[in-house]
């Protein structure tokens, strides 16, 4: 009946300390992704992403999104965009996820 009690101020301060910590060690990984491949602050490292597929087992939107810290959406465009340029190929669709395999060199 009550509802939820609000947060106390210290407890509010330490939850923004570890947002502004995790904020901040996601900005430092891109950072280091664009310094690495030289492209601009937008665009996708596509050309980094084609390099590190070639040496995986398996790819999903999921592992590249976590990787490189991009969207799922844009993941799967730049899957997709492997694909038509034939650095992987896909093995499996299904509703949800789809699975690429790196082409045999």
């Amino acid at each position: 009946m009550g509802g939820k009690k609000k947060p106390t101020i210290s407890q509010l301060e330490k939850r923004m300390k570890v947002l502004a910590k995790r904020e901040k060690k996601r900005q430092s990984r891109v950072k280091e992704v664009r310094r690495e491949t030289g492209l601009p602050t937008l665009s996708v490292p596509v050309d980094a992403i084609a390099r590190d597929v070639k040496k995986m087992k398996c790819i999903t939107p999921y592992l590249i999104a976590t990787k490189y810290g991009i969207k799922i959406s844009l993941a799967k465009k730049v899957l997709r965009e492997l694909a038509e340029r034939n650095v992987i190929r896909l093995v499996d669709r299904n509703r949800r996820v789809d699975i690429y395999v790196p082409m045999a060199a």
